[in-house]
């Protein structure tokens, strides 16, 4: 499986999660998953989007 993580919150809560528990499992090979990024929001293009458009969940 192949994911990517959006962060809803910003801040030390972001740096934590993936300094602490993301990274190191990425690094040891034991995530679990392909991580293709992380990103502190979603910025992607939809139909009838403008390009760049943010989309908050």
């Amino acid at each position: 499986m192949t994911i990517a993580y959006i962060f809803s919150s910003q801040g030390h809560t972001v740096l934590f999660k993936r300094g602490k528990v993301i990274l190191p499992q990425l690094e040891n090979d034991t995530h679990g998953v392909e991580v293709v990024g992380c990103f502190p929001g979603l910025y992607a293009a939809l139909a009838g989007n403008s390009p760049g458009q943010v989309i908050t969940l």
